[in-house]
């Protein structure tokens, strides 16, 4: 087997963990719900929005700070949808997963190359990540 088989296999275990569970279920559900994904849509473009300017460096910080405000509020009516929150909650449990596959990788190669990482005694580790 090569190592892209085994990558590949390891992305399908993430996704049947409880944690790629819970993200399907999440998307599924917020896809049924026009609200959530209206709530979203206006959330992410006011986001963009804000970011744009950001960029240009043009954008006096007293406006920046109202648009900033508008978007923490909107943030909260998102959250106030369940399925948008479950979906937020699902990606985060989920990145998390990902990230510490990733650093177990990461620290594995390490080893490898003699910079550290994972000794895999668990007697001498101050715990996974």
């Amino acid at each position: 087997m090569t190592v892209y088989e085994k990558a590949r296999e390891l992305g399908e275990l993430m996704l049947e963990s409880k944690e790629g569970k819970r993200l399907y279920d999440a998307k599924f559900v917020f896809e049924g719900d026009d609200d959530a994904k209206r709530l979203f849509a206006e959330y992410t473009r006011l986001d963009s929005i804000i970011r744009a300017k950001m960029k240009e460096g043009n954008m006096p910080q007293d406006e920046l700070a109202a648009e900033i405000d508008k978007l923490n509020k909107m943030g909260e009516k998102v959250l106030e949808n369940s399925a948008a929150a479950e979906l937020m909650k699902a990606r985060e449990e989920f990145n998390g997963l990902v990230n510490t596959v990733l650093t177990i990788l990461r620290e594995t190669v390490l080893k490898d190359e003699g910079n550290g990482g994972c000794s895999g005694s668990c007697s001498s580790c101050g715990g996974c990540h």
